[in-house]
């Protein structure tokens, strides 16, 4: 269930990069929006056709429960999604914010700054709002947050070396 929330934070990353660099995309918006619907079909084809194999079949309860029905945790207690927790999400969101502006205005290459800025926004957006509004935290939920971190520290080394 966590792929949901990374693709929410997927579609903040890129509207986000592309508010901020809006004037240097390299393509239209209206080709953007063509292509995030495209993408959304291909994308969301393939969980349909499974979906639909297991119910033809008559194992709906079955897919539902082991993909599903056991992530929503009715034997658990809530996580209290408190204010402390609202700000830690609102404060980490503004820092990534912060950095991705300050290091923007830095980066001499032209595609670096879009293709960082949108790395560094998924990034920050997924482990903020997984620290602060997910229920009950595993080891697999930080997995897509290693490579991405990865690829900003790689980053990171080549500008410190550079300068």
């Amino acid at each position: 269930m966590t792929s949901i929330l990374f693709a929410i934070a997927l579609g903040y990353a890129g509207l986000t990069a592309g508010v901020l660099f809006k004037a240097r995309l390299p393509v239209s918006l209206r080709k953007a929006a063509i292509s995030l619907g495209i993408f959304v079909v291909v994308a969301g084809a393939i969980p349909v056709l499974i979906a639909s194999a297991f119910a033809m079949v008559g194992l709906w309860p079955q897919f539902y429960y082991g993909v599903i029905g056991h992530n929503l945790l009715p034997h658990c207690e809530p996580m209290n999604i408190t204010l402390v927790h609202q700000g830690f999400y609102v404060l980490g969101l503004t820092a990534v914010l912060i950095i991705v502006t300050k290091v923007r205005g830095r980066v001499q290459t032209v595609s670096w700054p879009i293709i960082g800025t949108w790395i560094t926004l998924l990034w920050g957006s997924y482990l903020f709002s997984l620290l602060s509004l997910w229920r009950m935290l595993t080891r697999q939920d930080y997995l897509p947050s290693y490579p991405l971190a990865a690829v900003l520290a790689s980053a990171a080394i080549f500008y410190i070396t550079e300068s």
